[in-house]
């Protein structure tokens, strides 16, 4: 029922801003130095996969770093296809379960999943994508870490406050992530945390969404004045943090 609603929140999302994805790599991957960690092995593989690809706006950056690479993304939303296909044409998308996936075993070099687990169940997830990744492949993943004086004005279906209404859990501490990783059978390579910031300008990009045409809303959305004031224009979220981690798989 949980995931059923889910599909259902993400669907609903996607329609009211269906074609609008940031392209900053820094909207997806909070801390630089992951990012810098990331690429190396960007360029060294080639199958990678965003399990909770969304829009594509990783997958956007992942093909400019290494653009001779097999990109897939797999989301269980149907409305994230059109602005994914439409954002990262060169990529294959596929509408699974991210816990029962078409993959074939040990086909993926780097899998990827940013800002997915805490909507999820942890242990099947987790396993599907050992299932997947090669001996020593490589998963990058994020989650939400809330301190215990953080606050935001949503809760989830258990009537708890967090950060957005669908999550399952959001993690105590950067620890306690990558605690559950390794106990999922995973090698801790690097891990990072960083302040998550909402971007002030979205209210206002919000309203002239509901205000103008589709068309011009989109030249406007994807403009580089508008990217830079959601990037620049943004404040901490307070006591909430992402959670990063570049692990391995030992099996």
């Amino acid at each position: 029922m949980i995931e059923t609603d889910n599909k259902l929140y993400f669907d609903d999302r996607y329609k009211k801003l269906g074609f609008f994805s940031p392209v900053d790599i820094c909207f997806v991957i909070y801390d630089k130095s992951m990012w810098g960690h990331l690429r190396k092995q960007l360029n060294v593989s080639r199958t990678i996969v965003d399990f909770g690809c969304g829009g594509g706006t990783l997958l956007m950056n992942v093909h400019r770093e290494n653009p001779k690479a097999r990109l897939i993304g797999i989301d269980f939303s149907e409305g994230s296809k059109v602005l994914f296909e439409s954002n990262v044409p060169m990529a294959e998308f596929r509408k699974e379960d991210l816990s029962d996936t078409s993959l074939e075993d040990d086909s993926v070099d780097l899998a990827l999943s940013t800002m997915t687990i805490e909507h999820i169940e942890e242990g099947p997830f987790l396993k599907e994508v050992k299932r997947v990744l090669r001996p020593g492949g490589y998963l990058f993943i994020s989650s939400v870490v809330k301190r215990p004086y953080g606050w935001y004005f949503y809760k989830n279906s258990e009537g708890r406050r967090v950060l957005e209404s669908t999550h399952l859990r959001e993690y105590s501490s950067v620890r306690e992530f990558e605690n559950m990783l390794i106990s999922h059978g995973f090698e801790l390579v690097e891990s990072g945390v960083s302040l998550i910031k909402y971007p002030v300008f979205d209210p206002a990009i919000k309203y002239l969404f509901n205000k103008v045409s589709r068309s011009r809303s989109q030249q406007f959305l994807t403009s580089k004045p508008v990217e830079f004031l959601r990037k620049y224009l943004r404040i901490p979220i307070p006591g909430y943090y992402s959670a990063e981690c570049l692990v391995k798989n030992s099996k």
